[in-house]
């Protein structure tokens, strides 16, 4: 919603609501298109169906690698498909079955019958043109597109509850559940926003991620989430500077003769770029693509290396050389643009800058 906008307008025809119904069903087409590529093989014959009306007319076009839609057709064809899930309908119930696991169980939970049940995932099944489950006699067990529909249907649930707490006003009864990722190296800078963000709201609960893995914000995977290094230049993502980390040359000792290294696929660094100038090659006897990797490395004593001052704190190294201005890694706050505006992504912004300020 913009800013300033009177919440109780979100409730007009084509205000919000219908906005949020329309949002899942193109986030699990373009999942299922994912799935489908997923499956290709890159070359090859490709079968081409033609209609067998005489009258009819073919034209055949090829779209450009990495492009997923043809203009204006993916909208026609989201329409359609918008309209035969029946508002939302078959995405919950596919998600209340990957959720619990059986027919019976989504049944009851929803208050419709078996069969109602099964028409919805069979109809939204026909859809996407894939599987959501994978049946077996305990059950049903989702498919990865199955899993990546459950993600994004509790995205959108947690988007229609701000939307009706937004339409009650206020933020004072902030409730639930705020999940929040980053890399370990990062949770000692984190956990005092953390702390200051459930002093102001008591409500909230917080789930920490702690993992290298890049979760899927516009999958409503994290609300937020920290990185560090280059600014991260997705174009559907609001990127927020936190602070810089003070970074030095640490070792099993201090006079330093074996050091780890960047491979040739490691982001650039200007602590990299010294040791490229000052160090000789033969003396980097550990490399890898992974700046995480490197800092595990160093930290259990393999060779002198640069890491984060808090990552060597505790830990049974020397510091070779301080921490120097110039080689400050960057952190970042990122959250997806469809969530940027909730209400719980907002204070936990405003609390962040206030701790860093």
């Amino acid at each position: 919603m913009p800013a300033g906008a009177d919440p109780k307008t979100a409730f007009a025809p084509n205000g919000l609501p219908d906005e949020l119904k329309k949002a899942p069903a193109e986030r699990i087409m373009n999942a299922g298109m994912d799935h489908h590529r997923a499956n290709e093989a890159g070359t090859g014959k490709i079968a081409v169906a033609v209609s067998q009306d005489r009258r009819a007319t073919v034209d055949l076009q090829l779209i450009a690698k990495h492009r997923r839609r043809l203009p204006g057709f993916h909208d026609r064809r989201l329409s359609m498909d918008a309209r035969s899930m029946k508002n939302w309908d078959e995405i919950r119930t596919a998600a209340q079955v990957a959720r619990l696991g059986t027919i019976s169980a989504a049944a009851e939970v929803l208050g419709v019958h078996r069969a109602t049940v099964t028409r919805h995932i069979d109809a939204l099944e026909a859809v996407l043109g894939a599987k959501l489950f994978q049946r077996h006699a305990r059950g049903f067990s989702p498919t990865e597109l199955g899993r990546e529909l459950l993600r994004i249907a509790d995205a959108t649930d947690a988007q229609f509850g701000e939307l009706f707490r937004l339409a009650r006003g206020g933020m004072d009864d902030l409730t639930g559940v705020f999940t929040l990722t980053c890399v370990d190296v990062l949770v000692p800078t984190i956990l005092p926003i953390i702390a200051a963000f459930q002093t102001g709201y008591p409500g909230m609960k917080v789930h920490l991620i702690s993992s290298d893995r890049v979760l899927k914000l516009e999958y409503g995977e994290a609300d937020i989430a920290f990185r560090i290094g280059p600014k991260p230049d997705h174009p559907d993502n609001v990127v927020l500077p936190v602070q810089l980390l003070p970074v030095g040359l640490y070792g099993p000792t201090a006079n330093a003769d074996r050091f780890v290294g960047p491979g040739p696929h490691a982001p650039p660094t200007p602590y990299f770029r010294w040791l490229s100038e000052n160090v000789p090659p033969e003396k980097v006897v550990i490399t890898s693509d992974s700046i995480a990797a490197l800092w595990a490395a160093v930290r259990a004593g393999c060779a002198a290396g640069f890491m984060p001052r808090a990552m060597a704190e505790g830990a049974d190294l020397v510091e070779v050389m301080a921490p120097r201005d110039e080689w400050r890694e960057p952190i970042w706050a990122v959250t997806h643009v469809d969530l940027h505006r909730s209400a719980k992504v907002q204070a936990f912004v405003q609390v962040m800058k206030h701790i860093i300020a």
